[in-house]
Formats: C-alpha cells, sequence, structure tokens
C-alpha cells in the first residue's frame, strides 16, 4: 500500500480533493477529537495493517546500534523518503557517531567483573590458608619451651648419677704374681692350656718329677697361653669345685703354691690363699671348714699321688709349730695328710693348705720369718714385730 489513508479526514473532504476542489474547513466539532487505544487499532485494521503484537528485546539486541527496529507506529505511518534525523537512542548504550561500534559489550564486562571477583576471592583464600599455616608453629612453639623447665632439673639428676656410677664400675687392673715363699731351692712357671682340673693335674706331674734333695722347696706360678697369672678363682674352682661358690667370695685374687719334697713320699703341694680385708676371720673360719671337709671325696686330687679317700673322714684338730690347724691323714706309709690353718702376718689373714706334716712345719717357719712393718699413726715411727699365729 501506497498511501494510507488518513484516519483523522472525513470521507467528503477525501472525495473533493480528488476532484481537485479545496476541501472547506472542517467544523470545530470536527477538529475536536480523542485518540485512543481503541482508535488506533481500528485504524490499523481499516487501513488493511495487522494489529500490533509485542516484542522482547534481548540485551545484545539493544546494545547493537543499526539493528534497531521502530515500533509499530512507523508500520501506520505512510512510508517516508529517508532523513537527517538522528537514530532512535537505545538507553544505556549511546551511539557514537561516525565511529565503529564498541568492542566490549555486556557480556565481556560480566566475564572481565566476575574474573576480578575469583581472583580476589582466590587471592583471599591464599592469603588466609598461608597465614593460618605461618601461625600454627607460634602456637606449638610455646609448648615445647614452657616445658624446658622441668626437663632441665630431669637431665641434670641424671648426668650426676651417671658420673657417680662411673666409679662402681671396676676397672680390673693385671693381676702381678707375688710370692710368700721366700728363698726358694728353686722357682718355676706352669703354663696351662686351659684351667681345669685337668690340666692343673698335668702340669704339677711334669713339675713334680725332677728330682730335688729332701727339704727343697720350689715355688711355682701358674701362667696360661698368654703368660697372665692365674688367679685363685680357678684354682679353687678346679680343686674344690662343689664348693667354689662358697669360697671363692672369700679370698683375693693372687695365691702363692709350691712343691716340698719331703723325705717321704715325694714331692708335696701346698698353697696359700690370703683373705679378703672386707671378711671377718671367724666368718671365713666357719665357712671354710664347712666346705672342706664336706668334700673329703674330693680332696685326694690335691695330692700329687692322688690316693684313695679314707674309709674315715672325720677331720680332726691339731697343732704345728703353735698354729691351730685341722687334719685328715690320707696315707700314713707316705705321710700324707690333708691339713690346713690360718696364719696372721701384720693385718692380712692366710689360709695355709699343706699335704704332709713336714711340709707345714716348713712354711710356717717361713712365714714367722716374714718381718711385719707397721706404722703407729701417733709417733710416725717404724718399728717391726714377728709374724703370729692367729686361732680363729
Amino acid at each position: 500500500m501506497d498511501n494510507n489513508p488518513n484516519p483523522y479526514q472525513f470521507q467528503g473532504q477525501n472525495s473533493q480533493n480528488q476532484q481537485g476542489v479545496p476541501p472547506p474547513p472542517p467544523s470545530p466539532e470536527a477538529q475536536i477529537g480523542v485518540r485512543s487505544m481503541q482508535s488506533d487499532l481500528e485504524s490499523v485494521r481499516q487501513s488493511g495493517g495487522e494489529s500490533p503484537q509485542s516484542q522482547i528485546m534481548s540485551a545484545p539486541e539493544l546494545s547493537q546500534p543499526g539493528q534497531y527496529q521502530s515500533p509499530t507506529p512507523a508500520q501506520t505511518q505512510p512510508q517516508q523518503a529517508p532523513s537527517e534525523a538522528p537514530a532512535p537512542v537505545v538507553e544505556g548504550v549511546p551511539p557514537t557517531p561516525g565511529s565503529s561500534p564498541s568492542k566490549f559489550n555486556l557480556k565481556t564486562v560480566l566475564i572481565i567483573v566476575g574474573g576480578i571477583i575469583v581472583a580476589i576471592g582466590i587471592g583471599y583464600g591464599v592469603y588466609y590458608l598461608v597465614s593460618s599455616l605461618g601461625q600454627a608453629p607460634q602456637v606449638v612453639t610455646p609448648q615445647p619451651q614452657a616445658s624446658l623447665p622441668i626437663a632441665v632439673p630431669t637431665t641434670t639428676p641424671e648426668v650426676a648419677t651417671t658420673t657417680s656410677q662411673e666409679p662402681i664400675v671396676p676397672v680390673v687392673a693385671p693381676l702381678v704374681h707375688s710370692s710368700l715363699i721366700s728363698n726358694p731351692t728353686k722357682k718355676e712357671t706352669l703354663t696351662l692350656s686351659d684351667t681345669s682340673l685337668v690340666s692343673f693335674e698335668g702340669a704339677l706331674a711334669t713339675s713334680s718329677a725332677e728330682k730335688l734333695i729332701a727339704g727343697s722347696v720350689k715355688d711355682l706360678a701358674f701362667v696360661d697361653a698368654s703368660g697372665t697369672p692365674i688367679e685363685s678363682s680357678a684354682v679353687i674352682g678346679a680343686y674344690f669345685a662343689p664348693q667354689a661358690f662358697s669360697l671363692n667370695s672369700l679370698f683375693e685374687r693372687d695365691f702363692t703354691s709350691w712343691l716340698y719334697y719331703d723325705k717321704t713320699g715325694g714331692a708335696k703341694l701346698g698353697m696359700i690363699f690370703e683373705l679378703k680385708s672386707a671378711v671377718a676371720l671367724p666368718q671365713a673360719s666357719s665357712t671354710v671348714q664347712a666346705a672342706l671337709e664336706s668334700i673329703a671325696s674330693n680332696i685326694s686330687s690335691f695330692f700329687i699321688s692322688n690316693p684313695p679317700t679314707p674309709s674315715d673322714v672325720t677331720f680332726k684338730d691339731g697343732a704345728v709349730s703353735g698354729v691351730p690347724v685341722r687334719f685328715l691323714v690320707y696315707s700314713s706309709k707316705n705321710a700324707e695328710a690333708f691339713e690346713y690353718g690360718w696364719f696372721s702376718i701384720g693385718t692380712n689373714n692366710y689360709l695355709v693348705i699343706g699335704t704332709s706334716y713336714n711340709q707345714m712345719v716348713d712354711i710356717i717357719k717361713r712365714l714367722k720369718a716374714i718381718p711385719v712393718v707397721s706404722t703407729p699413726p701417733a709417733t710416725g715411727t717404724t718399728t717391726t714385730s714377728t709374724p703370729n699365729p692367729m686361732t680363729p
């Protein structure tokens, strides 16, 4: 439709215009009219147009200049020539004359804003996490520091205890053998492969085979394969094994042993053990008597000839040169008797063991000849005295 009828003109005026006669001016009543939505819709239908329909415009369509379409009134008006009137302006997106459309639309702006918000959130979260981790040691560290004053007193007694226990650990010095036999006829060192009774008996059998005149004394020293002196505990364990546990705690490590060449029965073995200073003599005397006299059947190995055990194993009291002894006769023919007694030199007490009467007489004579040196604490002078036998 090229020409749309004007709904505001009367039909009579329209026919006069077509005849070329100017229409008379309308009456005042005809010039006044009221326009409403209903009249507009009726006018559109009369002119052959369609009823106006609502349309929902999206944000991108509103933001793009040049795509804006005129509302329905433009369709009801006659087509007009293009004019230089300014294009309709969409609120919020003003067009810029002579320039290209903006590269950033609303969606891009929202993405950027959202990214900034997410970055801020991540940054805050990382800061909070790092701050929390950094503060965690500050909470835990004071706990050990608070307990340090308690740990210091505990550590100090341990160090003191360790220091005080060091002297308790016994430092065993190498044993140096010193014999009580003065002026022996001969000295001999016997090397043992071990400390068994068989090893002792084998070494003594070899040494006693040497012939010496009657009354001679051979001072003996027992050592192991490395040359270390044999201790008294090894000898007691070999000859008095059943009672070794009760006897070893009584005596010092060193001991004296010798062979006495008797005019009857040949070489006789003898030994001397020093009592520990901490052990009382009466206590030691009763312990030794109970131990030795309870193993009479084992004592026969103490003899070089190894005689049989007598039928009566009852020990008897006796005296040798004024020294009380206990004895048990094994062989009257060979003058073999097991005898033991106690002898004192100064403050030291000794257990003397022999295998014949003549041997006990000789060794007690030698022990009495040892001078005793004593220094009285008051005057500081030195005096000598002769050892005296003791009665337990």
